[in-house]
């Protein structure tokens, strides 16, 4: 199951796969996985998402599936 919540704000905030991939120190291909949900999430990766790139949303939102 997909993060749509994270994708779609991925997509309103005009970032690129790249952009965010960069910033947890791994490859675009393996940020997808993710998102596809066919990887998980570490707690420290989705802390760093929320904090560099949506600071005013909740992890529970941000990741809600």
């Amino acid at each position: 199951m997909e993060y749509s919540t994270l994708i779609g704000e991925i997509a309103k905030a005009h970032l690129n796969y790249i952009d965010v991939a960069k910033a947890l120190g791994i490859t675009r291909d393996t940020l997808r996985y993710k998102l596809e949900g066919k990887r998980p999430f570490t707690i420290d990766e989705a802390y760093k998402v929320r904090d560099i790139f949506f600071p005013n949303m909740t992890i529970e939102k941000l990741f809600s599936r």
